[in-house]
């Protein structure tokens, strides 16, 4: 790399000349490779591994990738699309809610936050929420939306396996104490 004032070392243990990028030039090692032409998870790590090392690299592509704006603008979902339903809209506020749950990446603390939207209003509330555990999220929500809209008539979510039926169990036995 020009411009590069810093002595590189080479692994050699694999047979394989790899040299070991120091901290300060790792990013760049990755958007120079990267860069080229935005390959997937597997070929850019299969690609920077094939030439440089650095501990926890593989971490830190994984991270450096999910944040890279091209390939978050370009990406192609493979996964099968439901058709989409029509839901009424409800004729007072608070009464259909919608859930769901977003995985926060580089976060510490809060993994995830539960989003909940009113379908009247619109009406937008999230929270932070350390895991995904059926309990958690019944609690979350409880303690977040109906200790100030109320009991919603009705609920919304997706069919991810988050806010299955023990979620909603834990829902009720919640408001059955109140």
């Amino acid at each position: 790399m020009p411009d590069v004032a810093t002595s590189l070392y080479a692994d050699n243990s694999t047979g394989i000349s790899r040299l070991y990028v120091p901290l300060q030039l790792r990013r760049r090692v990755f958007d120079e490779l990267h860069g080229l032409s935005h390959p997937g998870i597997r070929c850019t790590k299969q690609l920077v591994g094939s030439k440089y090392i650095w501990p926890d690299m593989n971490k830190d592509i994984a991270i450096w990738f999910r944040a890279c704006i091209n390939c978050q603008r370009s990406k192609v979902h493979l996964h099968t699309k439901t058709l989409l339903v029509q839901f009424l809209i409800p004729d007072e506020r608070f009464t259909h809610v919608h859930l769901d749950i977003i995985k926060l990446h580089f976060v510490r603390r809060y993994k995830y936050c539960l989003t909940m939207i009113d379908r009247f209003t619109r009406w937008p509330e999230a929270a932070p929420m350390s895991d995904m555990e059926a309990e958690t999220v019944a609690r979350t929500f409880v303690n977040t939306w109906v200790s100030r809209f109320g009991t919603p008539q009705r609920l919304t979510c997706d069919r991810e396996g988050n806010l299955n039926r023990g979620f909603f169990k834990l829902c009720l036995n919640s408001l059955v104490h109140i």
